[in-house]
């Protein structure tokens, strides 16, 4: 047997049944982007439910999920709050720990950062 032989490609089988490579592949990333996506949606839920929870309404926060990983298992949530809210540092840590805490048990995903920061643009729901 030559060398030679180790480093080349073998024949091509005419009729072979088989997709090439590069096909699967893009079929692969596909299903992994639409998984990701829903992954990412459920956490959306996930988050809206924890700010009604503790009694922050829609209009006093905004908030954006990242994924860290291709297979959607590991976030960071980006919380913008209303200037009225960001005072409450404790109630903030309780939110980090009902979206980790949701997040385990729901879709057996971890929330590995919750990132806060103020935006004066945002209003705080005026108590009556």
């Amino acid at each position: 047997m030559s060398l030679f032989r180790w480093f080349s490609r073998g024949p091509r089988r005419e009729g072979s049944t088989q997709a090439p490579r590069h096909e699967d592949d893009a079929v692969t990333r596909q299903s992994q982007r639409r998984e990701r996506s829903a992954r990412r949606e459920q956490l959306y839920v996930i988050v809206r439910e924890a700010m009604v929870r503790v009694g922050i309404l829609s209009a006093g926060y905004k908030f954006k999920v990242l994924s860290l990983d291709n297979v959607g298992q590991r976030f960071v949530v980006m919380v913008d709050l209303a200037p009225a809210y960001a005072a409450d540092a404790p109630q903030q840590r309780r939110i980090e720990a009902l979206i980790a805490e949701l997040a385990r048990t729901r879709m057996d995903a971890g929330v590995h950062a919750v990132y806060w920061r103020v935006n004066g643009q945002l209003q705080s729901a005026a108590s009556p």
